[in-house]
């Protein structure tokens, strides 16, 4: 074999060899900072009007069905249903006047002989029909407004819809709030992560791609994990940095609180991804 020939078929080895170790090297999967938070639920508002009282605190452990806030509705809303009530009642009221005018009348004619025992008997009835509607639209009345009352109540009441610890009321006491508003987020005893990545990376991710989370001083501890939603919304942690997009993930089994706290770093790794080069 010629030195040329030496020359070649060396230089070819170097260059798989060191194409081998490039593939090797860029092979191993690329880590992201992370971060884990508590779930958080929030709890939205039944019906418009203005916060009259908050009855739990930041970090207060509560339970489904417990009061935890209370709204006043406008003076609208609480006399929407009255008003009909009292129309249809006036109204009721009117027509028994007009009868009870019609009987006096026909009972002064029918005395003087003017009118028949007929005709005195019809208006008889009919003062019996408008006391005897009278009485019913009274208790019907009655009973809306006792109704309403009921309803006023539920409507100014909110309780919390699941166990959880308060992180925040979003409203503060005397604020107005909105119909389907938010107005407390709850903390759930689930563990989520949040992950910051590049532009570049979150454009090959998807959810229900499969993730495994590294602790920090914890060598062979790992968790396994599944992106839930990847944020097409930029955030600047760092000024001096990148904008960076959040991916949130779910651990795919609960995690013992013993084992992971809120606000603890963790580091995590995409499986699966479109491409193995980010």
């Amino acid at each position: 074999m010629s030195k040329n020939k030496l020359i070649i078929v060396f230089s070819v080895l170097v260059l798989l060899i060191f194409g081998v170790c490039t593939a090797l090297i860029f092979k191993k999967d690329k880590t992201y900072s992370a971060i884990i938070y508590p779930a958080l639920f929030q709890v939205k508002a039944d019906s418009s009007g203005i916060i009259k009282d908050i009855y739990v605190k930041p970090r207060q452990k509560v339970t489904q069905g417990q009061l935890i806030a209370e709204i006043e509705l406008p003076e609208t809303a609480k006399e929407l249903a009255a008003p009909v009530q009292k129309n249809d009642v006036s109204a009721v009221k009117a027509k028994l006047t007009k009868a009870e005018d019609d009987y006096q009348n026909a009972a002064l004619m029918y005395k003087d002989g003017v009118i028949s025992q007929e005709d005195y008997d019809k208006r008889l009835s009919s003062l019996k029909y408008a006391q005897n509607a009278y009485k019913t639209a009274l208790s019907e009345a009655k009973k809306a407004e006792r109704v309403q009352n009921v309803k006023q109540v539920e409507l100014k009441k909110v309780y919390a819809p699941i166990d959880g610890i308060v992180d925040n009321s979003l409203v503060a006491k005397g604020a107005r709030t909105q119909s389907g508003e938010p107005i407390m987020l709850l903390a759930l005893d689930t563990l989520k992560v949040t992950a910051y990545v590049d532009k570049n990376t979150s454009s090959k991710l998807e959810a229900g791609q499969n993730v495994l989370i590294k602790v920090p001083g914890y060598k062979d501890k790992t968790f396994n994990g599944t992106i839930e939603y990847i944020s097409s919304t930029a955030r600047n942690i760092n000024e001096s940095q990148e904008a960076v997009y959040p991916v949130f993930i779910s651990f795919d089994s609960k995690v013992n609180s013993g084992e992971l706290k809120p606000a603890q770093a963790v580091s995590v790794i995409f499986l699966n991804t479109k491409s193995t080069t980010f």
